[in-house]
């Protein structure tokens, strides 16, 4: 048997790129140890440059818009009797079975399982917070809940397999869409494969001090700038505290999802600008050191169920605030706040401070590091296993 990942993501995407990569990272180190055999597929020469520094080779694809307008005109209803009718194939497609491809695997996701025809697929669902929160605008302008929508009402049902990042997720689905649970494996989000294992000299971690002039102490927030990261509540707590004559330093990195020039304004209207310093989109080795040195991560965020800097805070020590309403994710790893209440998010920046509560929430956090390692090395095991069952299964039918 053979499996073919394709890599759609761009590394500016944020953590929707960092859990794509090290989900292809880990499945590809699974598939070698279990004699699968794993062809990866790249749109980018830069996506093939970093899984070449992860010792990982890919082959690169021209990218065909026809394929993505394939993709979506096989939602018609004119394309189910075209396609029943013509049977006619994408160029993608016909690579992949060129390749003797069996199985199609998506680290995102994607609608490119509609450009397929005649092979199978996994599809892996990150999360569903347009059904969540369906009042933002990323999830709802210009018909981007529907766009969503039809997205997984079309693509889970067929899948083979199905790839969520926690049970909750799992139940979502399976309650939302009507998918048997059988096919849906939970996989925990982990530490980002850029940061596992960084080793950094005195010099590395005081030339970024210097380049961002960065305060002595200060809270982490690691996100780019869309409108549910609730990047306001932190200015609001951080004002609060300000006018309590408690002066909190709080750093924001990302990129801008359209969100940012309000929140720039926002600082500046609060007088907070010698609070809060925006960084920006950084390089991952300048978002390790910023993780070091950090005095707590802050992730006041709405979406979820889980997200990727409470894990990287664990794996560096570093005591965390986060949503109330995401405590599955966390249990007692973290103090919880009330995402719309900034007066409790100001009080938890304050609680933080107190030596004791920043000891347990460090310990609680690495004790958590590991059940994740053990739930995901479990996921994995399940994979592989449905896998084999494919292939058993794919015995009854030729490949010409």
């Amino acid at each position: 048997m053979k499996v073919a990942t394709i890599l759609e993501n761009n590394i500016d995407v944020g953590g929707g790129y960092t859990m794509a990569l090290s989900s292809l990272i880990q499945i590809d180190g699974y598939l070698k140890k279990n004699n699968i055999e794993h062809n990866i597929y790249v749109y980018t020469k830069n996506n093939l440059t970093i899984l070449q520094s992860f010792n990982i080779s890919a082959h690169l694809l021209k990218y065909n818009f026809l394929n993505k307008i394939f993709s979506y005109y096989n939602f018609s209803l004119f394309a189910l009797y075209f396609q029943s009718k013509f049977q006619f194939l994408s160029n993608l497609e016909k690579k992949l079975i060129s390749d003797k491809v069996d199985l199609v695997n998506f680290v995102t996701t994607s609608p490119t399982p509609f450009v397929l025809q005649k092979l199978n697929y996994i599809f892996t669902v990150m999360d569903i917070c347009h059904r969540d929160y369906p009042e933002f605008a990323e999830v709802k302008d210009f018909n981007i809940f529907r766009k969503r929508e039809m997205l997984l009402q079309e693509c889970l049902a067929p899948a083979t397999i199905i790839i969520t990042e926690s049970e909750e997720l799992r139940d979502k689905i399976s309650l939302k869409y009507s998918i048997d649970k059988k096919r849906v494996i939970n996989i925990p989000n982990y530490v980002s494969p850029f940061i596992i294992n960084q080793n950094f000299s005195e010099k590395e971690i005081n030339e970024v001090q210097n380049k961002y002039l960065l305060p002595k102490s200060f809270f982490f927030y690691p996100a780019q700038f869309w409108e549910h990261k609730n990047h306001i509540r932190i200015i609001e707590a951080v004002n609060i505290l300000k006018k309590k004559d408690k002066e909190f330093s709080v750093i924001f990195c990302g990129s801008d999802k359209g969100n940012l020039s309000y929140i720039r304004n926002e600082i500046k209207k609060h007088n907070l600008e010698n609070n809060i310093k925006i960084l920006g989109f950084i390089s991952t080795k300048e978002l390790s050191i910023l993780y070091k040195l950090s005095f707590a991560v802050i992730m006041p965020t709405f979406f979820g169920p889980t997200n990727i800097p409470v894990v990287e805070a664990w794996y560096y020590n570093i005591p965390l605030i986060y949503s109330s309403h995401l405590k599955n994710q966390v249990e007692d790893a973290a103090l919880l706040v009330d995402p719309l209440n900034s007066k409790d998010i100001a009080e938890k920046m304050e609680e933080i401070c107190i030596e004791n509560v920043r000891l347990n929430l460090i310990q609680n956090g690495k004790r958590k590091l590991e059940d994740l390692k053990k739930s995901r090395e479990l996921g994995y095991l399940t994979f592989i296993e449905k896998l084999k069952l494919f292939d058993y299964m794919r015995k009854c039918w030729t490949s010409e």
